[in-house]
């Protein structure tokens, strides 16, 4: 018997009331023909009498929507030929959202970190190797929700930064580094303030990894616009003259081709404020791109990787409000966004990993959150690739 979730700040602190009566695994198979799929799904979850909405959007040109598209679109002639493809590891992981990831250049696999499915904080260090999910066993991992990781490339280590613990009383300000043999904590002489929904994204360019945002709560909720750089184990806050709205649950990469940090979206407040906004850092100030023709609609807790073979920024899913769910595919190439349309996609979902794998030239998603009536979490493998 599970008495109230203290957890999701952003989603449970808003909602006027969620009742657990019970709490039940279910295993679902997917339609359309594919294999099974396994799905966790929590059975007589949620007593709502208030729904929150979302009350403001901030867009770009063209003006966000609030919902997902039902109507498909014709895909333009033009567009990148690539497509989304369901894959079946043997062993998966157990189904969870909000975990750390990124991809290991040195040894060649995606690591994914931490995550929860709303009863467990996942104390687990997972890799990919582009056929296989191996769980490292013999590492002693740090538990975490939500954190920010990327891959330094120049020290070849990952670095993992906040994230909370599962009833999201703790908001950690702790840095891990992890060099495939074991994680280890630093200890920096200033860091950010203990937080979760950050992004964070490696500047080889300027050998730094860039963080910006995020959120916490003491009492009431704090939502952060701050940009910190960490260059050599030591964190360092800038002050750029521009910067995004303070946000959570955004998502950023590094664009090798032109050099900068790409920034999408992202909310504040349970997503009742939700922003369609593209921003990029070029190692001094935070730039909007007002000049973008077209641009996904405005969205949180969507997925963002680099396909550096392809020079494109991939964008996959995201939430609008609290279970607006988004299962959409956009391409940004520095110029502008582009919708893709495939045969085969992934089911809508957010808070999933979203990774490139260099090695195989494809992008990797596995798990995610989604609402079907009730919330539930993936354990799917899909490939994105270009043919």
């Amino acid at each position: 018997m599970v008495q109230a979730f203290q957890r999701v700040g952003r989603i449970l602190a808003l909602l006027a009331l969620l009742a657990i009566p019970a709490l039940a695994c279910s295993v679902t198979i997917s339609g359309d023909g594919q294999k099974p799929v396994t799905q966790v799904a929590i059975t007589q979850v949620v007593v709502i009498t208030q729904v929150l909405v979302v009350t403001k959007i901030v867009p770009v040109q063209p003006v966000a929507t609030l919902t997902p598209s039902l109507t498909p679109v014709e895909p333009d002639e033009a567009q990148p030929v690539a497509s989304w493809q369901p894959v079946y590891p043997p062993l998966p992981p157990a189904p969870r959202m909000e975990v750390g990831s990124a991809y290991d250049e040195k040894r060649r696999v995606i690591v994914m970190v931490g995550g929860t499915d709303w009863t467990t904080a996942f104390a687990e260090t997972w890799e990919y190797d582009g056929a296989n999910w191996i769980l490292r066993k013999e590492l002693d991992t740090p538990g975490r929700i939500r954190p920010a990781m990327a891959y330094d490339s120049d020290r070849q280590v990952m670095v993992l930064f906040g994230g909370s613990d599962l009833p999201d009383n703790t908001f950690f300000d702790e840095t891990w580094e992890y060099n495939g043999r074991r994680w280890v904590q630093r200890h920096p002489l200033k860091a950010p303030s203990g937080r979760k929904g950050a992004a964070m994204a490696y500047d080889p360019l300027h050998q730094s990894m860039v963080l910006f945002g995020g959120y916490e709560r003491w009492g009431a909720t704090k939502f952060f616009d701050d940009t910190w750089e960490y260059v050599d184990g030591e964190w360092v806050q800038r002050f750029p003259a521009h910067h995004p709205e303070a946000r959570e649950a955004t998502s950023m990469v590094f664009d090798a081709a032109r050099g900068k940090v790409v920034l999408f979206g992202g909310g504040h407040d349970a997503g009742s404020v939700i922003y369609g906004d593209t921003w990029e850092w070029d190692g001094e100030d935070w730039v909007k791109r007002l000049d973008l023709l077209t641009s996904p609609p405005a969205r949180w807790a969507h997925l963002m990787a680099y396909d550096e073979d392809r020079q494109r920024t991939i964008l996959f899913g995201g939430l609008a409000g609290v279970t607006g769910q988004y299962g959409d595919t956009w391409e940004y190439d520095g110029h502008t966004w582009q919708q893709i349309f495939s045969d085969h996609a992934p089911a809508a979902r957010w808070d999933a990993l979203l990774v490139y794998d260099p090695l195989n030239r494809r992008t990797v998603l596995f798990g995610g959150q989604h609402w079907e009536g009730q919330f539930g979490w993936y354990n799917d493998t899909w490939h994105y690739q270009a043919y």
